[in-house]
């Protein structure tokens, strides 16, 4: 995700972000094949929305915003109404999600 501020047209930002959805459903299933399991299920979208809140959180691109945004006023409808837009919508409900969760200063200190 922290590619997202190097790509400059919203088709490349929409691409970046269906990568990562992609790689989150890579991921999992590498999980499940180090441990001699399948993988049978599919990401709902709370879940996908909480693997992005993670990401996003740990991506450190801080216009974030700033990158969906041109993405929504730069993108075809056809383009919004399809699986990328469905990735680009559940990104900008993770960053109202970050936004608005409430952060207590002793959580913001480095504890490492």
């Amino acid at each position: 995700l922290s590619d997202l501020k190097y790509r400059k047209s919203p088709i490349h930002k929409l691409k970046t972000i269906v990568k990562v959805a992609e790689l989150m459903t890579v991921c999992i299933d590498d999980f499940y094949k180090s441990i001699g399991l399948t993988n049978d299920k599919k990401l709902d979208g709370d879940q996908t929305l909480s693997i992005f809140m993670y990401i996003t959180s740990h991506a450190e691109i801080t216009d974030i915003a700033t990158h969906c945004k041109i993405i929504e006023k730069f993108s075809t409808g056809n383009i919004l109404n399809s699986v990328s837009g469905y990735y680009a919508t559940t990104l900008e409900a993770c960053i109202s999600c970050i936004v608005a969760m409430p952060i207590k200063d002793e959580w913001r200190k480095e504890e490492f």
